[in-house]
């Protein structure tokens, strides 16, 4: 298996507010065979044209529920444990493989477009 697979964002709206810039996009990722990387994987703020995200929400694909981890530029999914109900991070211990899929962000920072 090959580290997974993600795309560039696309982007639907993006727009200025006071000092503020506000970008709406899709992601996607994966392909049912590579693997989500330790951890998550790394969504900096350059690749929307930004210096720094004060707010990254993200919407889930019904499989799984998403959150950026500002400290290490990072996107995390979550899925719910079988037996417990209980959360585990994906890729945080041990490696997964997600079907493709498809996020929606929203995300709010500083810096030139």
């Amino acid at each position: 298996m090959g580290a997974l697979l993600i795309g560039s964002p696309t982007i639907i709206f993006r727009s200025v507010f006071g000092n503020k810039r506000i970008v709406v996009c899709t992601l996607t990722f994966g392909d049912g065979s590579s693997t989500w990387t330790t951890g998550g994987f790394s969504f900096e703020p350059s690749v929307l044209g930004m210096t720094a995200f004060e707010y990254v929400g993200i919407s889930g694909d019904g499989q799984q529920f998403y959150h950026y981890d500002y400290t290490n530029s990072k996107i995390n999914a979550h899925l719910p444990a079988a037996t417990t109900g209980a959360t585990y991070v994906m890729g945080a211990a041990n490696a997964s493989t997600p079907a493709a899929g498809t996020i929606r962000l929203l995300c709010i920072g500083y810096g030139a477009f």
